[in-house]
């Protein structure tokens, strides 16, 4: 993640986040989630340690953890019961897509048989006041891995995965395999899985080679998207279009979120290219109601693929292209009407402040 090594970072990142289906776990899975929410990491808290369920979340920098029952929290870290706890008496806020918390920066011993070395000791924040952050989700905190840029508040704070390296714990480089949904006989399972590997790769997760791209900017992890396509047609876009404000690699973000313009374009080009007898209601498109398909019958063949391009690395002349299949867009839910049908959600959506490719596309 050090500038010099951005491009090799990323690439471990993008290759493994965007997996599809062609490769499936070899070991026990260390993330898990339910479609919509995102992917959770245990980790132990204070001393004796507290285990908490945290989002892990390439969007953000900040490591925050319920302190207090807040607005939908009922487990959540007891200071009061931690030898080790220090607080900061920094007063700190946060706001995200959706939601945003208040609380306190303190310092902390955190584990988790998934970080090498034992208890580290962490900059991390007590939330004791939230609204929406934690909104129907089974979490009681965050664990941002983005730039220290971006860590609240700035300047003073370092983010979980900076002091893994600064102490020598690991190599700047971490990487997901995110599995998203699965097919169990004629049902979609909505539980979702995932592994996080703190130092490196796994090379049983992943086919090489690895592809590399550079990152535009250390902040979030922001690419340079250069080309996308629908099927065989392609967005025909100049690429700053592409790239607004931002392109990111999110895994806290449920969705597939594109700039208003790409998206109308995108959008067109699905509903065009679909097939079969069936057309979803406008509702569905708009992310707001489920399409249901016998579980027998398979609606992933009546969806394109998409295809995104990002700029390759400059000592690389292969392109580096993520296709994103109708399986990581369309969002499994249970039949609200109990048929066992299969239901899904659209989860392309358009965005205002840039593009982001997130945990959908998994």
């Amino acid at each position: 993640r050090a500038m010099t090594d951005m491009s090799v970072w990323l690439a471990s990142l993008v290759s493994l986040l965007v997996i599809g289906e062609g490769i499936l776990l070899s070991r026990r899975p260390n993330l898990e989630g339910a479609v919509g929410e995102g992917y959770r990491l245990s980790v132990g808290i204070g001393t004796p340690p507290q285990l908490m369920m945290v989002l892990v979340d390439t969007g953000s920098s900040n490591f925050a953890v319920a302190a207090a029952p807040v607005e939908f929290v009922t487990h959540y870290f007891h200071f009061n019961q931690s030898s080790s706890f220090k607080s900061l008496n920094t007063t700190v806020s946060s706001y995200y897509g959706i939601g945003y918390w208040n609380g306190t920066l303190a310092s902390e011993l955190i584990s988790s048989p998934w970080i090498p070395g034992g208890p580290i000791r962490v900059q991390m924040i007590e939330i004791t006041q939230s609204d929406e952050f934690f909104a129907h989700l089974p979490m009681q905190g965050i664990l941002g891995l983005a730039y220290k840029t971006l860590a609240k508040p700035r300047g003073s704070v370092v983010p979980v995965f900076d002091d893994l390296v600064l102490e020598g714990r690991v190599s700047d480089i971490f990487s997901m395999q995110l599995c998203g949904t699965v097919k169990k006989g004629t049902h979609t399972d909505t539980k979702i899985i995932g592994m996080m590997v703190f130092n490196g790769t796994d090379p049983t997760l992943y086919v090489p080679p690895i592809v590399y791209t550079p990152l535009a900017r250390e902040w979030y992890y922001d690419v340079i998207i250069t080309a996308m396509a629908v099927g065989e047609e392609e967005v025909v876009l100049p690429c700053t279009e592409f790239n607004k404000d931002k392109a990111i690699v999110d895994s806290g973000t449920a969705s597939l979120q594109l700039p208003d313009k790409v998206y109308s374009i995108v959008l067109a080009l699905i509903k065009k290219l679909m097939t079969g007898n069936s057309s979803p209601n406008d509702n569905f498109w708009t992310g707001h109601s489920l399409a249901c398909w016998q579980s027998n019958s398979s609606a992933f063949h009546n969806f394109p693929t998409l295809s995104i391009s990002l700029l390759s690395d400059e000592n690389n002349d292969e392109e580096l292209t993520l296709l994103v299949v109708p399986q990581m867009y369309l969002q499994a839910y249970p039949d609200p009407e109990k048929k066992q049908r299969d239901c899904y959600k659209f989860s392309i959506l358009p965005s205002t402040s840039g593009g982001s490719v997130s945990s959908c596309s998994s």
